[in-house]
């Protein structure tokens, strides 16, 4: 009985295999077609650990907020962002990752624990 089995399992497994592969070579083809983000595009921000409650996080977004004030940071403004029931402060946009790091030695020498990060 056995052996009757196992051929028909083989037989339906091969044409599986090969509808499968179909899709995954179209995407693969697609995703190397599509150019990658230039560099130019990149924005960065400057970025805090979750906080636990709003009152937290306007606190640190108004010290954020006039710490980036004192250098030359264009146009960057903060914005309190939700995350699930917490909340993050987010300084943002810095069009080089200079500008970003720089932001970051600056609050981080006041004692504000931040990350820079891509989008």
């Amino acid at each position: 009985v056995a052996p009757a089995v196992a051929p028909a399992a083989a037989r339906t497994d091969a044409p599986a295999a090969a509808t499968t592969a179909a899709p995954v070579a179209a995407t693969t083809a697609a995703a190397t077609a599509a150019p990658a983000t230039p560099r130019a595009e990149l924005k960065f921000a400057v970025t805090t650990r979750v906080m636990r409650t709003r009152a937290e996080a306007e606190q640190v977004a108004a010290a954020m907020g006039a710490l980036l004030q004192t250098i030359d940071a264009g146009a960057v403004h903060t914005d309190i962002l939700p995350v699930q029931d917490d909340w993050r402060v987010v300084g943002w946009p810095f069009a080089r990752r200079q500008d970003a790091d720089k932001a970051r030695a600056l609050l981080s020498a006041r004692g504000m624990r931040v990350q820079v990060i891509a989008f």
